[in-house]
């Protein structure tokens, strides 16, 4: 186990660019750790956008009926 100051700077710790799982114990002012399991960090995939808002934005209108409640919850959080 690696043992640091709780006050060390993150990089301090060694880790690379990926995602990391690490066991850690908390004792006084020392902070012990060790790693166990990485994995490589992969960029996410931007995602094109499927037009759904420029189709259906402000398309949507007002109901009431009285006595439902989450049909008022609804009104009320997403139509102005």
């Amino acid at each position: 186990m690696t043992v640091l100051t709780k006050s060390a700077p993150i990089e301090s710790l060694g880790l690379g660019p990926g995602v990391h799982l690490l066991k850690v114990v908390v004792a006084g002012d020392t902070v012990a750790f060790e790693v166990a399991a990485s994995a490589d960090w992969t960029t996410p995939v931007p995602r094109q956008g499927t037009g759904f808002v420029k189709t259906w934005s402000g398309s949507a209108r007002r109901m009431d009926i009285p006595g439902d409640d989450w049909l008022a919850h609804l009104n009320a959080k997403h139509l102005r």
